[in-house]
């Protein structure tokens, strides 16, 4: 299908888009993407943020025209999900402290420690779920826990933007450390509930020439 096809196609589609996205940074910059790349083909859009596993119960449901941003698999579980073929962005899962003795090399190493994650965050979720962990709301909240020394968390797993955003807004100059090497980092996708499949190639196509044009990497670097 043609470029002018796609966009006809689009066109035939008044109503605004309601997007569910995680009140995380990683997800609100993505966002900003995302609405870029529907104004490129004349869809209106809205981003509502909620809790991560609130979100995807919207969506999966129905109650939200989709995902801003997930990992791959989140397809694979949720059927009614289907994923824009083009990663338009990554994430890098890193490991947040303040005791300096603690050594996380490989996702093995957490079965020693105690690691405090984001609820409904699928990839953190997957990462932990074999070793002793807790899921709280925010990454504010996380923080708060390992500063005050809550003997349930001894790290957290958060990622790379959204930790270092919060750490630098909301907790400078304390004894919290991000440790260098990042745990995971996956390629992620946009997700349309089934009743907006027909926008699934026009919205493929626009985030494709978006990447090309480099568009989405002055946006991130920005």
């Amino acid at each position: 299908m043609s470029t002018s096809s796609l966009c006809a196609v689009a066109n035939t589609n008044t109503k605004p888009l309601i997007f569910g996205s995680a009140k995380t940074s990683t997800s609100i910059l993505a966002s900003q993407i995302i609405m870029e790349a529907y104004r490129r083909i004349g869809i209106k859009v809205q981003i509502k943020l909620y809790p991560a596993a609130r979100s995807l119960v919207l969506s999966s449901q129905g109650k939200l025209d989709g995902e801003v941003i997930r990992i791959f698999n989140l397809g694979k579980e949720h059927s009614s999900l289907l994923r824009v073929p083009t990663s338009f962005f990554s994430i890098k899962s890193r490991v947040f402290k303040v005791d300096k003795n603690i050594k996380v090399s490989t996702s093995a190493d957490l079965a020693n420690y105690k690691s405090g994650i984001l609820h409904g965050v699928v990839y953190s979720e997957k990462l932990t779920r074999p070793y002793p962990h807790i899921k709280i709301q925010t990454v504010s909240q996380l923080f708060r826990m390992l500063l005050a020394g809550h003997q349930d968390i001894d790290l957290a797993i958060i990622s790379e933007v959204s930790g270092a955003e919060v750490l630098a807004n909301q907790f400078p100059n304390s004894a919290i450390i991000m440790d260098p090497l990042a745990l995971t980092e996956l390629p992620l996708y946009h997700y349309l509930h089934q009743s907006n499949q027909k926008i699934l190639p026009i919205i493929n196509h626009s985030i494709s020439e978006m990447l090309k044009e480099g568009t989405i990497k002055n946006m991130i670097d920005h």
